[in-house]
């Protein structure tokens, strides 16, 4: 069957290694304990653990990114042994994650030359707009794509759900829908390209 297009919610377009960082600095700059020097101190030192995870995963590496990342946080030095390193780190090591910070979405949107619809939400904090929409549209180009539509929706987050009296990321189980904004986005888009065709 031909493909009418595609439709991304919220996508990637740097490796799982560089956005998982990203998130954790974020999160850092947020909490406001920390100097910029110290946070971008921290961030390359994960980015080196997360790195090696991502491709070889081995036990020296791991204790070695992993001791520079603690250190980097301001653990002392006589505290940071391998049960330390685990204890802080261990779950990154699941095949999950493995799989996460070894992935980059670059290698197939290089290669997307269908018609393309990407919707962002204005207060995503976990694939956010400014980080993404300039690697997504620079990859996009590259494939030959002339036919991209990415829209960022106000008052939207990751997941474009919404819930009576909830403001974007806040959500509760069993109270969320999606939100219409996205949908209407959608359908408008899907019938301009049954209009080109």
């Amino acid at each position: 069957e031909e493909v009418i297009g595609v439709i991304m919610l919220s996508p990637w377009a740097i490796s799982g290694s560089e956005l998982w960082v990203w998130q954790q600095g974020t999160i850092l700059r947020e909490e406001g304990e920390f100097t910029e020097e110290k946070i971008e101190s921290i961030e390359n030192e994960l980015l080196k653990m997360v790195s090696h995870i991502g491709s070889e995963n081995s036990d020296e590496g791991f204790f070695k990114y992993g001791g520079a990342a603690c250190l980097a946080w301001g653990d002392p030095p006589e505290d940071i042994t391998n049960e330390f390193i685990t204890d802080a780190f261990g779950d990154l090591r699941r095949p999950w994650y493995e799989h996460f910070f070894r992935s980059n979405p670059r290698e197939s949107l290089v290669k997307l030359n269908q018609p393309l619809l990407a919707l962002f939400g204005s207060e995503d904090k976990q694939t956010p707009p400014s980080l993404n929409i300039n690697y997504l549209s620079e990859y996009l180009i590259k494939a030959g794509n002339s036919d991209f539509t990415i829209k960022v929706l106000p008052n939207e987050d990751h997941f474009f759900m919404t819930g009576d009296g909830l403001k974007p990321n806040e959500h509760v189980h069993g109270k969320m829908k999606i939100s219409e904004n996205v949908l209407i986005a959608m359908k408008n888009w899907l019938e301009q390209q049954q209009i080109k065709k």
